[in-house]
């Protein structure tokens, strides 16, 4: 039986919960993998503040010890890290995805996957002819590199010859 589902173990869950003055059930902790290292931050970080009011206050009497944070804080400094280089990572890989997607939409053989390149932005333009024509392009941009491309022509329909 899941610990939720005790009745003694969800009221004491509860009240500790209202006694730190948090709104969040145990099922609201529960969450996917992927956004358990943030949630681990801002778990570390209330912790840390709520000691560091304890400790202003002596409420337990820690003054006596040299450094009674100090473990924590280095937790909050490190999981602060691992944070950041996983919010990182992730950017990289998305800027990585959007090269592979805008290389599979365009016609040609032109490479558009490179490790050092990133996709920064792109939209809708018009780019003035010689003719003084005003013609529809998208601009796609990349760290490195600026493509102005022509939307494909629609591919023609043979009409049906009557047999």
């Amino acid at each position: 039986m899941p610990l939720a589902k005790v009745p003694s173990f969800d009221a004491r869950a509860r009240a500790v919960a209202a006694s730190l003055g948090l709104r969040h059930t145990l099922a609201d902790m529960l969450i996917m993998p992927i956004q358990r290292p943030p949630r681990y931050l801002m778990l570390l970080e209330r912790a840390l503040h709520i000691l560091q009011a304890a400790v202003a206050a002596d409420a337990a009497g820690w003054v006596e010890m040299a450094s009674p944070l100090a473990p924590l804080e280095a937790a909050v400094a490190t999981v602060r890290e691992v944070v950041a280089d996983l919010n990182e990572c992730k950017r990289e890989t998305d800027t990585l995805r959007e090269v592979s997607r805008v290389q599979r939409q365009l016609r040609g053989t032109m490479a558009l996957e490179h490790p050092c390149r990133r996709f920064v932005a792109q939209g809708e333009l018009c780019r003035l002819m010689r003719g003084g024509e005003w013609q529809p392009r998208r601009a796609i941009l990349f760290n490195d590199l600026l493509l102005l491309c022509r939307q494909a022509a629609a591919p023609r329909v043979q009409p049906a010859s009557p047999a």
